[in-house]
């Protein structure tokens, strides 16, 4: 399969290592030509166990490729946006993914399968997806949450406990169902469960896994002060 990555910083650098690493091809975009050029010559922005040899793996056998222009992703069956979401002051900002998606709405050069890996608020990716088929009916937005922490991303995302893919509609048929199936071939290598599920029932799935990961930590911490 043929898959676009949007962004190359923390989350869109392992996406892209571990997909190609099971024998998709990538191509990973990202408008900073500095850390594009620097990923070409393996020389990562990030520091991560695993992830050097999995890039370096990638560039060798072809399967990984690193661009700042948009028409290089044409050819590919998705796109995957994988950009930031905090503000200067460390905040949750959903702008820049909504202006990544929309911008790659209005191009209809470019693949009409969105995938969003970004982590959003409930009820961010179906406005999301609103405001893209306003631009263009035939898009079709999907939510891919990722489940990975610092220092065990590659594997996190290699062995993982599931894999959650939100699409609305997935149970209708049409394009919401041949998206839902695209990425569930996407992940069989992994031979992990797949739940399919609409577009906010995966954001809140995220936000609660993060919510409880912090609670887990606060109790620990606590524990440690008594």
């Amino acid at each position: 399969m043929h898959i676009a990555i949007v962004g190359a910083g923390y989350v869109g650098l392992v996406t892209a290592a571990c997909l190609a690493h099971i024998e998709h091809d990538v191509v990973c975009l990202d408008v900073d030509a500095a850390r594009i050029e620097h990923l070409r010559e393996g020389v990562l922005p990030v520091h991560e166990p695993g992830l050097d040899e999995l890039v370096s793996e990638g560039l060798a056998n072809e399967r990984l490729r690193f661009t700042t222009h948009y028409e290089d992703t044409r050819e590919c069956d998705m796109i995957v946006v994988c950009v930031g979401t905090l503000d200067a002051d460390e905040e949750w900002n959903g702008e820049i993914v909504r202006a990544a998606v929309r911008d790659l709405a209005a191009d209809r050069s470019l693949p009409r399968q969105i995938v969003i890996r970004s982590t959003l608020l409930p009820g961010t990716a179906r406005a999301i997806a609103a405001e893209v088929a306003d631009i263009d009916e035939d898009v079709v937005v999907a939510h891919n949450p990722e489940f990975t922490r610092e220092a065990t991303a590659v594997s996190d995302f290699l062995d993982p406990d599931r894999v959650v893919i939100g699409v609305d509609g997935h149970d209708e048929g049409g394009a919401a169902t041949d998206l839902a199936e695209a990425l569930r071939e996407a992940y069989a290598p992994l031979d992990t469960p797949v739940v399919v599920t609409d577009l906010t029932s995966a954001e809140t799935i995220k936000v609660a896994s993060n919510v409880f990961l912090a609670a887990k930590i606060t109790f620990a911490n606590e524990i440690s002060r008594i």
